[in-house]
């Protein structure tokens, strides 16, 4: 036992020893080496040791002699023979570039050709001895050869032509290994050396090839995602998701770059294609049962952002709006019927790309706009509706949605309710006196609370009460006063303003009473409370400001100095009037309450009628001559007789209602 602890204990060690003594120490030997031989020739140079024809000789017979120790010992030792091997190539590309750049022996079409078999020797024993590392190694020392050999000419054709050579080598590799690193090796190099030829040597009379080889590379390296993510070993990883989101970007940029320098309208349109040609690969890609799923949603994604992209690259003001709005409802459709969320997601951010361009750079108007006929409203109106569209989409398709999609039923209904509410208020401050702006409020609480009700959606529910709480605000903050030039008692915009948005609570209050709201949410009493006192408050104001504002007329009409001498008179009547506004108003409600059983209506009656009898007791008594205490008095205590009687008379009806019964 003591044993089997004792070699438990060293095997860690053992293969800690090892991997130092076999793996490290062969490959920074294989470092020196090349160092070593980079060293002799540089040694060799200074001091005219040999001349320049036997140093390269040398060279390559060195690297020869590499490649062979590395196929003799592959089989018994595969590791030692690939780090050979690796080194041999290694000198040879050395020994090359020396003949070319240092020494000048041979020209730069024969030393292209010379790395080029070098590249082509090492792909082919990477696949012989089934090393990745070994075809990496190669397929760097083939992409480092331009940068080697450049002479600083123009030659994009040589260069390119190249790189696709290389490239389609390494694609024939990936149809045999999953060697996901050497492809994207490849692309990187592939676009390093793309981008420094553009920004270096790239002009506009070369357009034609500048966008073929983007384009060629592009197919290249998509062809090569297709090999990869179909087949019996399709195992998406993190080089799959930087080549399939990488080449599409970068190629997109490429093009746009060229494009906009010499045909800027075709932007646009070459960037819908590219998009429609992601959703048409992802189509044949979905066909495929070996396939990747991933990939195939990888596909689809790419393509829905290109064609999100590619509007505002085509279109200009007005038709960005009209074009995102329409994309983000065609993405949640597609979303939801490919079963696929980041589509959805990527529909609500392009919504709120569109409302965000809505409210920045959609509010202006023409000169001669008419209200509702303009470009302004359409374009609001069309991204309420695909809003709208969504939100029923969402509804209808609510068991296919993951758990943090629930919420986004409720933002589209919100978005929806801000974005309508939003023109109509536009189109009042643009063609339409003010008063209306509390009744499109209003309207709009009422027709937002009945759909936040029905859906039991608490977010909407929000929007509906702040949209009652601005029309009661502006009620009062900005509709109280009138013209008393052109002023009519009861028929005025007034009138009608307060009347219409009381009628809107209401008709809310209503509905709230025939809903059920959901469990822990703000209590269903407090809400119709806060509707009962707002409605009762706006009527109760309305007619008392019209009740004074009826002797305000008079006194307007009347000269300077008659004003004066009946200042007294109008001020005792107005004051009287609205006791007795007051005071018949609490009537009504007592009488309403006890009719339809209602405690609220008769509570509010009785609060009322304390604010009256405070009032005549403390200020009419104070303010007012004798004739209008007497009728301030003998109208209260009438009226307060009889609500005493009311009571009386129906105690029982008001005692059975309150116990329940």
């Amino acid at each position: 036992m003591a044993s089997v602890i004792e070699e438990t204990q060293e095997k860690p060690d053992e293969n800690l020893e090892f991997k130092f003594g076999s793996k490290i120490f062969t490959a920074v030997g294989a470092v020196a080496v090349i160092f070593a031989i980079g060293f002799f020739l540089r040694y060799a140079f200074e001091n005219g040791l040999i001349n320049e024809i036997a140093r390269i000789v040398l060279g390559l017979f060195g690297g020869a002699v590499l490649l062979l120790v590395g196929e003799l010992t592959r089989k018994k030792f595969p590791s030692y023979g690939q780090v050979v091997t690796g080194s041999g190539l290694g000198v040879l590309y050395l020994s090359l570039y020396a003949a070319f750049s240092l020494y000048h022996i041979i020209g730069q079409p024969a030393a292209f050709i010379a790395m080029i078999i070098v590249t082509a020797i090492g792909i082919l024993l990477s696949l012989r001895y089934d090393s990745m590392t070994l075809a990496c190694f190669s397929q760097f020392g083939g992409l480092i050869t331009p940068l080697l050999l450049s002479a600083g000419e123009n030659t994009p054709h040589v260069l390119f032509i190249y790189l696709a050579v290389l490239n389609i080598g390494a694609g024939f590799i990936s149809s045999k290994k999953l060697w996901r690193a050497l492809i994207l090796e490849s692309f990187v190099g592939t676009t390093c050396l793309y981008y420094m030829w553009f920004f270096s040597s790239y002009d506009p009379t070369q357009f034609a090839i500048a966008e073929f080889y983007s384009s060629l590379f592009f197919f290249i390296f998509l062809a090569i995602s297709f090999i990869q993510n179909s087949g019996r070993e399709s195992v998406q990883d993190f080089f799959d998701l930087v080549l399939t989101t990488a080449n599409p970007a970068l190629y997109f940029l490429a093009s746009l770059t060229i494009i906009n320098q010499s045909y800027p309208d075709y932007a646009g349109p070459f960037t819908f294609l590219l998009g429609f040609l992601y959703l048409l690969l992802a189509f044949t890609a979905g066909s495929k049962e070996k396939t990747s799923n991933h990939f195939h949603k990888f596909l689809i994604a790419i393509g829905c952002v290109l064609l999100v992209i590619a509007v505002p690259v085509h279109f200009h003001k007005s038709w960005i709006t009209i074009s995102w709005a329409a994309e983000a409802l065609a993405l949640t459709y597609l979303g939801l019927k490919l079963r696929f969320a980041f589509v959805r997601i990527l529909g609500q951010g392009v919504f709120l790309l569109s409302i965000f361009r809505l409210f920045n750079f959609e509010k202006g108007l023409v000169n001669d706009a008419m209200a509702f006929f303009n470009t302004r409203f359409l374009i609001f109106f069309f991204v309420f509706a695909a809003l709208s569209l969504a939100a029923y989409i969402y509804k209808r398709q609510k068991d296919e949605v993951e758990e943090n999609e629930k919420s986004f039923f409720s933002v589209l209904l919100v978005e929806a309710a801000i974005v309508i509410v939003s023109i109509l208020s536009f189109e009042v401050n643009s063609f339409f006196r003010q008063f209306w702006l509390p009744i499109i409020w209003s309207a709009g609480g009422l027709i937002t609370g009945w759909t936040a009700l029905k859906f039991k959606d608490r977010p909407l529910r929000y929007v509906a009460y702040a949209l009652f709480f601005f029309a009661f605000s502006h009620l009062l903050l900005y509709e109280g006063g009138v013209n008393l030039k052109t002023y009519t008692p009861l028929f005025n915009e007034r009138v009608l303003a307060f009347l219409l948005t009381a009628v809107a609570i209401r008709a809310f209050l209503s509905v709230v009473r025939t809903r059920e709201y959901e469990d822990n949410f703000e209590k269903k009493s407090a809400v119709k409370t806060v509707l009962f006192v707002a409605f009762h408050f706006l009527l109760l104001w309305i007619i008392s400001a019209e009740a004074l504002d009826y002797f305000n007329k008079q006194v307007y009409e009347l000269t300077p100095r008659e004003r004066i001498a009946q200042k007294n008179y109008f001020t005792n009547v107005k004051n009287v009037s609205l006791s007795i506004v007051w005071a018949v108003y609490g009537i009504a409600l007592s009488v309403a309450g006890i009719i339809k059983k209602s405690t609220k209506e008769r509570l509010l009656a009785i609060v009322l009628f304390a604010i009256v009898v405070l009032k005549v007791f403390l200020f009419d008594t104070l303010n007012l001559n004798n004739f209008y205490r007497f009728i301030s008095f003998i109208t209260l205590g009438c009226i307060l007789l009889l609500v005493g009687y009311l009571y009386y008379r129906f105690r029982e009806r008001i005692s059975q209602f309150i116990q329940g019964r």
